[in-house]
């Protein structure tokens, strides 16, 4: 109980997202651009189920909400780029 309400155990919604992250990211090549969309995909959803205020940024969204969009249209940006060329 938090102050008198039920509340998730965000605690370990958060280990388990990172231990599917971390099977994921094992058997992918980009592991950096895997590691960071996913995590910033279940921050956002996790950030649902918190029951402290954190503070709104554009309306509902808490600040480690909006960090985690902008984050997801980089690294989806960055996937429909391609691979970048290598300079040696």
């Amino acid at each position: 109980m938090h102050y008198g309400q039920k509340c998730y155990p965000t605690q370990l919604f958060e280990v388990f997202a990172l231990l599917v992250i971390l099977i994921t990211v094992y058997r992918t090549k980009s592991k950096f651009k895997a590691y960071l969309f996913l995590y910033a995909v279940s921050r956002f959803i996790i950030e649902y189920f918190r029951g402290d205020d954190r503070g709104d940024l554009f309306g509902a969204l808490s600040p480690a909400q909006a960090i985690s969009i902008s984050i997801i249209i980089v690294i989806l940006y960055r996937f429909a780029a391609g691979p970048t060329k290598k300079v040696v």
